[in-house]
C-alpha cells in the first residue's frame, strides 16, 4: 500500500515538473490562457517559485501573485486585488493539468490547463471545478 502511494506521488510530482517546465519554456516565459468563465484571456508567468497572473489584451490593470506550488501543482490564488473586477470572495485553488491529444496520427500534442476549485466550499463543493483556463498558442 505504501509503495503504491509513493508511486502515485512520484508520478504526480513528475507531471507537476512537466507542467511547470511547460510554463517556464513558453514564449517569452509567458503562457496565455483562455478563461472559459470570464470569456477573456490571462497571461501567466512562472518564475521558479510562483505564478504571476495578469489580464491579457484588455484594459484591466491588476496583478495576482501566488505562493509556491504544492506537490501536485496546486497554487492558492487570491483574486481580491486592486483593479480586478468581480473577484471571488475566497482564495481559489488553481490546479495545473496537462492534456495530451493526437494532432495527427503520428504527432502527440501537450496542452496545459488551469482548473480552479474552491477549497472552502463557499462557492461549490471543494472537488467541483469552478472554472477552466486553457493554454493557447497566441
Amino acid at each position: 500500500m505504501e509503495a503504491e502511494f509513493l508511486a502515485r506521488n512520484e508520478g504526480a510530482s513528475a507531471l507537476c515538473a512537466e507542467a511547470l517546465s511547460k510554463l517556464e519554456n513558453a514564449s517569452g516565459g509567458d503562457t496565455i490562457f483562455q478563461d472559459i468563465h470570464d470569456g477573456d484571456m490571462k497571461k501567466v508567468h512562472y518564475d521558479d517559485t510562483r505564478l504571476i497572473i495578469e489580464p491579457f489584451k484588455n484594459d484591466e490593470t491588476w496583478i495576482v501573485v501566488t505562493g509556491s506550488p504544492d506537490d501536485i501543482c496546486s497554487f492558492s490564488v487570491d483574486f481580491q486585488v486592486p483593479g480586478k473586477p468581480g473577484p471571488p470572495p475566497v482564495p481559489l485553488r488553481l490546479q495545473l493539468v496537462l492534456v495530451k491529444s493526437l494532432e495527427t496520427v503520428t504527432k502527440e500534442a501537450t496542452s496545459i490547463m488551469a482548473v480552479f476549485y474552491d477549497p472552502t466550499g463557499t462557492l461549490a463543493e471543494p472537488e467541483m471545478p469552478l472554472n477552466v483556463w486553457y493554454g493557447t498558442s497566441i
